[in-house]
């Protein structure tokens, strides 16, 4: 059985006590799954080999059944996707990215496949991809947790101040997250129009920005900040500080006159707390090359 290292602990992760996260523990129970041993009648044969699978199996059969039963369809499909990979991490372990197309996962998915045609639940449909790693199938989970139930941390929060502290470490994680997925889910156009291309774990919506936690938690700025200063360096601020786009956007934040320096931070610090700043750099640089390629055609032209 393979064993999962997370970063946050369970003490230090704030979903622990949020009730629809419990969905997790509903799924990994073994209640009623006896029910079902007749549907995985063709997995047996591989738990020699790939012990668990076949109480994954009979999970897997129940959770559908139940999801059904529920009427609770689209919202538990979601977190059924991420138990799925779970599951499967567990069974297979570090053959995970060796079974394509092999009978066992081929065999086992398809019987869930099954099940979600007769119980017309289409919003339940997944697709298994064994090229994807632990660590990205962990942050994607954890970023669909997290939006999925930004409603409800932001209650505890505001209702539960005192045991608040401890739960920094969890939203500077979530943080890094963010700010390593948004560039590849989120194509903004302008601040409230933008294109979600992984709807399915991520919300590009700046409502849901982690830092709108963190600068009310009381947390060790000097983390944050040395994190802030390194996704900076990733970015290409020197490539876009001569777009006329660029600092015609930096002038609109009113920055105090004073050192360099200090000017440099605070828009490296402005930006990092805008994920459209952040997302939208890349575009304007290109829209300004095709910019002046249009006006040297038209020069050469005239």
């Amino acid at each position: 059985m393979y064993h999962f290292f997370h970063p946050i602990n369970s003490q230090e992760n704030i979903l622990q006590n949020i009730s629809e996260y419990k969905v997790y523990d509903e799924f990994n129970s073994k209640d009623n799954c006896y029910k079902y041993c007749n549907h995985c009648k063709d997995i047996y044969i591989f738990e020699k080999e790939y012990p668990g699978i076949s109480n994954f199996c009979r999970m897997l059969v129940r959770n559908l059944y139940e999801i059904k039963n529920k009427n609770a369809g689209k919202n538990r499909c979601g977190y059924l996707y991420y138990w799925i990979y779970e599951n499967a991490w567990r069974v297979f372990g570090d053959n995970w990215n060796k079974i394509h197309g092999k009978v066992p996962i081929d065999r086992l998915f398809n019987i869930g496949y099954e099940i979600i045609n007769e119980l017309k639940i289409n919003e339940c449909f997944y697709e298994y991809d064994t090229e994807i790693s632990l660590e990205e199938w962990r942050e994607k989970k954890d970023l669909h947790d997290y939006f999925n139930n930004y409603k409800s941390i932001k209650e505890k929060i505001m209702s539960d101040k005192i045991e608040n502290q401890k739960y920094c470490k969890y939203f500077i994680y979530i943080k890094k997250l963010y700010k390593k997925y948004i560039m590849k889910c989120c194509k903004y156009y302008d601040k409230d129009s933008y294109l979600n291309t992984c709807s399915d774990y991520f919300e590009c919506d700046r409502k849901y920005h982690p830092e709108n936690f963190l600068s009310g938690l009381n947390c060790q700025m000097d983390e944050l900040l040395h994190d802030s200063n390194k996704a900076v360096k990733n970015t290409r601020i020197e490539e876009q500080k001569n777009s006329a786009n660029f600092n015609s956007e930096i002038s609109t934040k009113s920055l105090d006159s004073g050192s360099t320096q200090d000017s440099q931070e605070s828009i490296f610090n402005e930006l990092m707390k805008d994920p459209f700043y952040i997302s939208s750099l890349g575009g304007f640089t290109l829209l300004g090359t095709f910019m002046v390629f249009f006006l040297f055609y038209k020069v050469k032209s005239f």
